[in-house]
């Protein structure tokens, strides 16, 4: 039997609260989770800026060389979120029991940077490696667990609220995200009379750009723009939309946001890119990516065939589960344990 005793966990992850992204906020959840199990639990970060929260675990600020020898010499399992040199240096002089969590494919051994790319890959071989979904195990050179990435299923929940508005879209305003293909799906619709609300949560360099746009095509009257929310604020917009949206045009690795909307109640469209397609299922409708008129079509069907988004909804609830914060976080510790008993 492998043991149960309690684990001194160690996390990274570059950016942390208050940055708002899938990895940081895969990693809060997981070490409140570890640490509520009464694990020992630390985060080492780069990230210098404190959210003010209270946690009952240890965030390591900054990851000076010093800090990140300490806190990987005093942990008996590190968890690598990305293989990145500047966290994982101290383990080729210290042996540890190592998970490294795949967001992303690993670089290819070619170009100027070939030597690192050699380093990252010779820590992955000599590491316990998990992948974020089926498309990014498919992609590495090594074998790899599949572990959906998690969303904290005890913040992110159905409300029972009026669904006032008609579509959501909640992510960085940046190009690889498709707001413009949501934008020019909008268009689209008021093109043949049909004009449903959207509600915009995020920031990014590309909001200048797009607001603009919807100023132009005559679309401010429909769009409700939030800026960046907390968890609680986002939870708050996903229970008052019918159907939101993940309109990516790059590979997402997973889309933790497809989950919590789930979660909140929401019906899905999104691209048929990357994680996506297994993270959704029959829980929403998939479109090609950069694709305004498939996109606009298959919001027009969820939002004017209620027995579809039914449907839809129906199917969520198997779907989210598989990236609920207790499932995952029980899936990471029991090969925790059973890598300590071996």
């Amino acid at each position: 039997m492998p043991s149960q005793r309690p684990l001194k966990i160690l996390l990274t992850s570059y950016l942390f609260p208050p940055h708002v992204g899938g990895v940081e906020t895969m990693v809060d959840g997981l070490a409140c989770y570890f640490a509520a199990r009464d694990h020992r639990v630390d985060v080492l970060t780069s990230a210098r800026k404190d959210d003010g929260r209270r946690r009952d675990f240890n965030v390591i600020r900054g990851a000076r060389p010093r800090a990140v020898w300490a806190a990987i010499k005093n942990a008996d399992i590190v968890v690598l979120n990305q293989v990145g040199l500047k966290f994982s240096w101290p383990l080729f002089f210290l042996r540890r029991t190592t998970f490294v969590v795949h967001h992303n494919s690993l670089p290819p051994l070619t170009g100027r940077r070939a030597i690192f790319s050699w380093l990252k890959q010779r820590l992955a071989r000599g590491s316990h490696n998990i992948a974020v979904s089926r498309f990014i195990a498919e992609t590495l050179p090594v074998a790899a667990t599949v572990i959906f990435s998690s969303f904290r299923s005890d913040i992110f929940r159905d409300m029972g609220l009026e669904r006032t508005a008609d579509l959501g879209f909640c992510g960085r305003i940046v190009e690889s995200k498709g707001l413009a293909v949501l934008i020019a799906a909008m268009e689209l619709l008021a093109d043949r009379g049909v004009r449903p609300s959207l509600e915009i949560v995020g920031e990014g360099a590309q909001w200048p750009e797009l607001e603009a746009r919807i100023k132009a095509a005559s679309l401010g009257a429909q769009v409700t723009y939030h800026g960046p929310l907390s968890p609680e604020g986002v939870r708050a917009v996903m229970n008052r939309v019918k159907v939101m949206v993940v309109p990516s045009v790059y590979p997402e690795p997973c889309g933790l946001v497809a989950p919590e909307a789930m979660a909140c109640g929401c019906a899905l469209v999104a691209s048929r890119v990357g994680g996506l397609p297994e993270v959704v299922g029959d829980a929403g409708l998939l479109v090609p990516p950069n694709d305004p008129e498939a996109l606009a079509a298959a919001c027009r069907v969820l939002l004017e065939q209620p027995g579809e988004r039914k449907k839809r909804l129906a199917a969520a609830k198997g779907q989210m589960e598989r990236c609920a914060l207790p499932r995952v976080a029980e899936q990471y510790l029991a090969l925790f344990h059973k890598a300590v008993a071996n």
